[in-house]
Order: C-alpha cells, then structure tokens, then sequence
C-alpha cells in the first residue's frame, strides 16, 4: 500500500480533456496549476481528487491482488516443496556456493554418502546411509529449484506488471476526476478565441511552411530570364489561422489551428 500511496503522489493529475488530449509531461510546471481557481460541484480538483482517493486506492489494490495471484500459487509450491525436501535434509556442511552443481553426484563416506545441494548462493553438504535415499532427496530438491526460479519469473513479472497497473488505473481516475475542470477552462478559451475572431480581419501566419514553384518565373529562369521560379509558402497561405483553445506542453491556452505560435502572426483587425 505504502508503494501505491507513493506512486500516486508523484503521478499527479493526468488529465484528458474534450479536446482528446493526453498529457506527456503531467509533472512539468504549471500542469496542475492550471485549473486553480475552477470549481466544479463546490470542489477544487484536488479537493475532487482527494475525496475520491480511498475508492482509487480499493480499486488498485484489487487489480494488484489479481495480478499476484500467480505469484502467490508460485511461492505456495515452492514452500510445499521446499518443506517436503528439507524433511529428507541431514546437513553436515555449509559454505558459500560460487555456481550450481548436481545434486546426483555423491562421494562415499564413513557409514553413509554425501551429495552437495546448491540453491541461492549457499552450497550445503548433505548425509545419506543409502544411494536410494540420497536420490529420492536429490529428486526432491532438484524440484525445489526448479520451483524456485518459476517464483522468482513471476515474481519479476508481477513487478513489472504492478507498475503498469498502478500508472494505468491512476491515470484513468484522474482522468475522470479533471475532465470537468479541464472542458470549464477550454469553454472559457473558447469564448475568447470567438470573441477575437469576430474582430480579426487577417491572421498573417509568417512561418514557412514550404516552397511554392511560380511557373512563369521558372521557365524565364530556363531562358537567363529573372532569377528564381520558386518562393517561400507561408503558413498565412493555406488559410488555415483562426483562434481556438489549444496544448501547448500540455498547456492549454489560446492559440491557432495552424499550430503555429500567435507570436508568429500579424494581426489585423477591423475597422
């Protein structure tokens, strides 16, 4: 729980608007910010957020269950087996074990026969009165490692998967948690960008946007004639500019519909 609290906090708000927008950067400076002063239902968001936050964590919590219930099935076969082998267990010798060996192999001693089992970096020696029995053990462990590396894959996975699921299903109750706050501020935008349009008479984009071929110039240019058939297109060209609400790093402000900064119009308005 102590993870899915942290995870949380630092995931912030990741909104999703009318719009369809997806923030990329949710933690980059003024993302939040940007709805302070919106009340929706008598709430802030993170009023809205902060009322809403147990049913989130509930709902995380039951995903992250589900998804560890491979692993849990994992290390209960494990231990099963691991409490089976330790039975058969007569340890004589313990050391540190610097790579696996076969637990098969044995060397006759004094009224009996050792085999050494290597798992997790321990190598234990282990004491037998008969080969039949020294096998059986050995059986018996070599199940116990192959058990223990099925936990330790799942486990791995359940990890991974955690992180998926807690960033997933954050992002989705945030979502529904900002959209009213995030559609109150694009209406605001939108009414001014109205406004202002009423009043533009040319949008005057300046940026390039490409080359445009004057077919007459080209062909003089073959004959020495002029010097240049082709000619900057600019932005104001395509007749695309009008005034809207858009993202600009996952702020939404006023903007245009050609993407361009408004700093690279020219307006002109009427008279």
């Amino acid at each position: 729980m102590k993870k899915i609290l942290f995870a949380l906090l630092l995931a912030a708000f990741v909104p999703n608007v009318a719009i369809a927008h997806e923030f990329k950067t949710p933690l980059a400076s003024g993302v939040v910010a940007q709805f302070d002063g919106i009340i929706i239902n008598g709430q802030t968001a993170n009023e809205a957020f902060s009322s809403t936050k147990q049913k989130m964590l509930d709902s995380v919590q039951a995903a992250i269950d589900a998804n560890n219930a491979s692993m849990d099935e994992a290390w209960n076969k494990y231990n099963a087996k691991y409490r089976q082998e330790r039975a058969m267990a007569n340890i004589v010798s313990r050391m540190n074990a610097y790579g696996g060996n076969n637990s098969y192999n044995y060397l006759p001693t004094a009224g009996g026969y050792i085999h050494w089992l290597a798992l997790q970096g321990t190598e234990e020696g282990c004491f037998h009165t008969s080969v039949a029995a020294l096998e059986q053990h050995a059986t018996l462990f070599e199940e116990r490692v192959e058990l223990w590396f099925d936990y330790i894959n799942k486990k791995q996975t359940a990890t991974f998967e955690e992180d998926k699921i807690i960033n997933a299903m954050t992002h989705k109750y945030v979502n529904e948690i900002l959209v009213p706050f995030a559609k109150a501020k694009e209406e605001k935008i939108l009414a001014e960008a109205e406004e202002q349009n009423e009043k533009i008479k040319d949008y005057n984009c300046r940026v390039v946007v490409g080359t445009k071929i004057n077919t007459l110039g080209a062909i003089g240019s073959i004959f020495g004639i002029g010097t240049s058939g082709a000619s900057n297109k600019l932005c104001k060209d395509e007749k695309k500019c009008k005034l809207l609400p858009i993202y600009n790093n996952d702020i939404l402000e006023l903007g245009c519909a050609c993407g361009h900064p408004l700093s690279d119009h020219k307006f002109k308005y009427k008279k």
